[in-house]
């Protein structure tokens, strides 16, 4: 869920519905003010990258201990339970620059 505001006209900008509350029920697409300014842009890229949960620590634990467990289950489609890779590249650069 972004943290912009709703928008006050209730018609959906990808299908058309009438939306009743945040997202629209026919396509699923938030009804939301997407104007930001820059600020606001740098901010959301930068909780996007370290915002993390539970994940980053799981995915490194099996990175350190298990290595090849990560890209195996990763190609299978088994993504759910794994950070994204370009995330955990970004933060680990960031840690070491």
């Amino acid at each position: 869920m972004s943290h912009q505001p709703e928008r006050i006209e209730k018609d959906c900008r990808n299908c058309g519905t009438i939306v009743e509350g945040r997202y629209c029920h026919i396509c699923g697409q938030e009804n939301i003010v997407t104007k930001q300014n820059a600020f606001a842009m740098v901010k959301h890229f930068v909780y996007d990258i370290f915002h993390f949960d539970g994940k980053f620590f799981d995915t490194l634990r099996l990175l350190l201990f298990k290595p090849g467990r990560v890209p195996a289950d990763y190609v299978t489609g088994k993504r759910l339970k794994y950070l994204d890779p370009i995330r955990i590249y970004l933060f680990t650069s960031a840690g070491f620059s």
